[in-house]
């Protein structure tokens, strides 16, 4: 068979095999699971009965995703107030942090007002943990945090995006010696583990601030777009357009408060 001829049924096959390959590793997920149950490769464990009987972690991780919010999906106030309780017990005191994670994207879903006081809880519970998962978790609780309208949440955010870590020492000695590496590592944040992981978390939160769409964000984000680190500039900038829809503004701090004043006028 010539070969342009044998492409296609070649494509056709592959593509099959790789659907195929997709289809089974989904199910090699489920049959390798810990908690691995034949019925479960059929049919998935009601949510909630996994999340009251179940003690294993990546049971109750996998059944907080699945979760639908009780009062938007015909569930009854005392199912609503059950979730939302073991969603924040989940995400303030589980020692496993997939599950607090798991709990934290849920807790981003739900529009119950309890939610975002949770989350915050979250945020601050998240010292229990070393410094590198401490910070996953303050940034997924501000990521979640960025869909609320909530007062203290916002402050928060707003508190955690314009504190830079206080210099060291150590980078004061750097800063002396003016070398062209140690500038770079400081302009983009990688002088020191510890500076990149209050870096990730000032950028979270900005970019959280800016999915939060509210313009009392706007003083907090506008000396942002100055920044030394590049990253910070650019993130700033983003949150601006996402909060003002205006994507016409330069990149500078005088060029959005010229804006923002012409647009009050």
């Amino acid at each position: 068979m010539p070969l342009g001829r044998r492409w296609p049924l070649i494509s056709r096959f592959s593509l099959a095999g790789l659907v195929a390959w997709v289809g089974c590793h989904r199910v090699i997920d489920e049959v390798t699971s810990r908690d691995f149950r034949l019925q479960n490769v059929v049919s998935s464990p009601d949510p909630v009965e996994v999340l009251r009987t179940s003690t294993d972690g990546d049971a109750r991780a996998k059944a907080m995703r699945r979760l639908k919010e009780p009062t938007l999906s015909g569930g009854s106030p005392e199912l609503q107030n059950e979730i939302v309780q073991i969603l924040t017990e989940a995400a303030v005191e589980d020692p496993r942090p997939l599950c607090r994670l798991a709990a934290i994207e849920t807790l981003g879903r739900f529009r119950d007002e309890r939610a975002a006081p949770a989350l915050i809880q979250a945020y601050h519970a998240s010292r229990q943990f070393p410094t590198e998962i401490a910070n996953a978790i303050r940034c997924a609780a501000m990521h979640s945090l960025g869909g609320k309208d909530h007062a203290e949440g916002l402050q928060l955010l707003c508190q955690v995006a314009t504190t830079p870590r206080p210099p060291s020492e150590q980078s004061a000695i750097e800063q002396t010696s003016h070398s062209p590496q140690g500038d770079l590592a400081l302009l983009l944040g990688h002088a020191d583990p510890e500076t990149q992981i209050q870096r990730d978390a000032r950028l979270a939160a900005i970019r959280a601030l800016g999915q939060s769409k509210n313009p009392l964000a706007l003083e907090a984000l506008l000396p942002l777009v100055d920044d030394r680190d590049v990253a910070v500039r650019d993130r700033a900038h983003e949150a601006l357009q996402k909060i003002t829809g205006r994507k016409n503004v330069a990149k500078s701090t005088s060029a959005w408060q010229q804006a923002l004043a012409q647009g009050s006028r």
